[in-house]
């Protein structure tokens, strides 16, 4: 979903067989003029996901190649094991805001995703994706 402030939306799928530990999913994103953004996490999984939540390495590489790394916890399921945002058969999708009113300046930024779950392959997540959009006033 996106609105009129939305720069950047893009959903990447990850392999059947798994997330490898090593496989970074990537997002470059040309931010026009220096602002405040929020940037929103999507996710996909199936039932076959073991865990109620997903940890997540994010490394923000500026313009300049100056890396920040941040470590997420996205959270999936409640204490009773019921999956959160929406769902439709064995299919769960959830959105979660991973930075707010983050002060950027024009230019390309690269954003990367790595699952930190501690499992050489992960199974389960399907699809990965990222929104940046102007933050409101």
């Amino acid at each position: 979903c996106s609105n009129s402030n939305t720069i950047y939306n893009s959903h990447t799928a990850i392999a059947n067989e798994g997330w490898e530990s090593y496989t970074s999913k990537d997002f470059t994103i040309a931010i026009p003029a220096q602002d405040h953004y929020d940037i929103n996490l999507f996710l996909r999984h199936s039932s076959i996901y073991q865990y109620s939540n997903l940890w997540l390495f994010v490394d923000y590489i500026s313009p300049d190649s100056a890396i920040t790394t941040d470590t997420i916890n996205v959270t999936l399921a409640d204490a009773y094991g019921n999956w959160k945002g929406n769902s439709w058969g064995s299919a769960h999708q959830i959105e979660q805001n991973i930075a707010h009113k983050l002060p950027l300046d024009s230019g390309i930024y690269t954003i990367k995703l790595s699952q930190a779950m501690r499992e050489h392959k992960l199974k389960g997540i399907s699809n990965i994706g990222l929104s940046v959009t102007k933050s409101e006033e």
